[in-house]
Order: structure tokens, then C-alpha cells, then sequence
């Protein structure tokens, strides 16, 4: 059932995996192409918004804090999920991988190379920061609109 917390929640972690994504665009310099990697994320950031946070809103502030959190660490392992998949991909299209268990362990190098990438302290702080301040106003809202 579609409610405004729900709405609310996929917005703000959309916009915030959206940012995040254009201030690591901005620093860093990546062999892949990155034309994807912003409104990807931000697809990613609604879907985790709608289905984690904004589904579990009304229980409190203390909640919505957990809520909020719970949300960004989602996001961001989804978020490298998706990218190591993605480039393992590549790779394997591309006819660089010989077999099958070399195609799991460049998956397992690829995670740990794009979660590399994302343990940034400028990065994880404005995750953190971004989704207890979504966590907040979502739990606000939800006990406002019902």
C-alpha cells in the first residue's frame, strides 16, 4: 500500500545515493564507463527507500534513527553488489574469464575493489549523516500522515 512515508523515503535515499554518486564521479578517475553508475544508483536508492525504510516507519524516533541507518548500509551494499556485478560482466562478455570459478572469484575481487572505491570518509559520512536525517523525517512524517 502506497503511503507518503513510503514515498518519502524512496525520494530522499534516491537523491542521496544520487549525490553521493556525483561527488565520487567528481573525485575520482575510473577505467569504466560511468554513464549508468548516478541514475543507477539512484533506481537502486528508491527501490531500498519504498521497500526497506519507508515500509517500517511509525515506530519512533529511536526507530526511525535504526530505520534510517539500516537503509544506508543497504544502499550502499546493494549499490556494490550491483557495480561488482556489473563489471564482472563486462569481463565475462568480453571473453576475458576462462571458466566458471574464475568468473566467482572476479566477482569476489570486484566487490572488494568497489567497496574500496565507497570507503571513502567523505563518502560514508555523508551516507551516514543522510540517512539518519531520511530515517528521521520519514518516522516524523509517518506519524503525521497516515
Amino acid at each position: 500500500m502506497p503511503t507518503f512515508a513510503k514515498l518519502l523515503a524512496a525520494f530522499g535515499f534516491a537523491v542521496l545515493a544520487f549525490s553521493i554518486s556525483l561527488q565520487f564521479l567528481a573525485t575520482s578517475d575510473l577505467a569504466m564507463r560511468t554513464d549508468w553508475l548516478a541514475p543507477g544508483n539512484a533506481i537502486i536508492g528508491a527501490l531500498v527507500g519504498w521497500k526497506l525504510t519507508g515500509s517500517k516507519a511509525g515506530g519512533g524516533l529511536a526507530s526511525g534513527l535504526g530505520n534510517g541507518l539500516t537503509g544506508g548500509v543497504v544502499l550502499g551494499l546493494v549499490a556494490v553488489f550491483v557495480w561488482a556485478i556489473h563489471q564482472s560482466a563486462v569481463q565475462a562478455l568480453r571473453r576475458r574469464l576462462d571458466d566458471p570459478s574464475e568468473a566467482i572469484s572476479v566477482l569476489g575481487e570486484k566487490v572488494i575493489t568497489v567497496g574500496s572505491y565507497l570507503a571513502r570518509p567523505d563518502l560514508l559520512v555523508l551516507l551516514g549523516v543522510g540517512s539518519v536525517v531520511i530515517g528521521i523525517l520519514v518516522e516524523f512524517i509517518a506519524g503525521r500522515r497516515r
